[in-house]
């Protein structure tokens, strides 16, 4: 039988056996402690600095539609914390961000680790600046962004997914238009035809 639990501003969740114990600490940290073969829905944090924490033998442990002011995710795995992103640099030339990045700690860089199962869901506004079928995970670590080695995306359901198994930052990024549908192609000086762009929000969204 599904429960569902609130504590003032902390947030809410909806679990399916919890054998162990998913604490709020505060109002931006959850911890699963020796939580198995559970499936938490419909979590939320009110905060936009946040923490989730496997730990103490939590495993075959699914949170499903977890929810910030940012981000919309799923996730599973064992021994990891998923958390909101420190500051990091934009978007590699060429690719535009489609949702916020989120940070992975705790993750060991073997081949024995467990790998976290992370997906993103993005709305169609989120992904009009790019190519859709491009969007990927990239990761950022020693200043870098590279693309994760297993990532890919369900453009019908507007979810990139990844298996993450070095810790670091993630964000969905696909590479950016060059020409949109409603792009008005004109004959620059020259011959070479290009793109007029359309804005959104301030931005170009279209490249030469």
């Amino acid at each position: 039988m599904n429960r569902t639990v609130a504590s003032g501003n902390t947030g809410t969740y909806t679990a399916e056996r919890t054998p162990g114990s998913v604490t709020y600490a505060n109002a931006t940290d959850i911890v699963l402690e020796n939580v198995r073969d559970s499936r938490l829905t419909r979590v939320a944090t009110p905060s936009d600095q946040w923490s989730v924490t496997f730990t103490g033998g939590t495993e075959n442990t699914t949170v499903r539609d977890f929810r910030t002011d940012d981000a919309r995710l799923s996730f599973s795995g064992s021994e990891f914390t998923l958390s909101s992103s420190p500051p990091v640099r934009s978007p590699p030339d060429g690719f535009d961000r489609v949702d916020e990045p989120v940070e992975v700690r705790g993750v060991r860089d073997t081949q024995q680790a467990p790998r976290v199962r992370l997906a993103v869901a993005y709305t169609n506004r989120d992904a009009e600046t790019v190519d859709e079928s491009s969007i990927r995970a990239w990761t950022y670590r020693d200043g870098r962004w590279t693309v994760a080695d297993e990532t890919w995306v369900d453009e019908r359901q507007n979810r990139v997914h990844v298996n993450a198994t070095e810790s670091g930052v993630v964000a969905p990024h696909g590479r950016v238009e060059e020409c949109r549908r409603d792009a008005i192609v004109v004959l620059w000086p020259g011959g070479d035809e290009r793109c007029e762009c359309t804005t959104v929000a301030g931005v170009a969204v279209c490249r030469q």
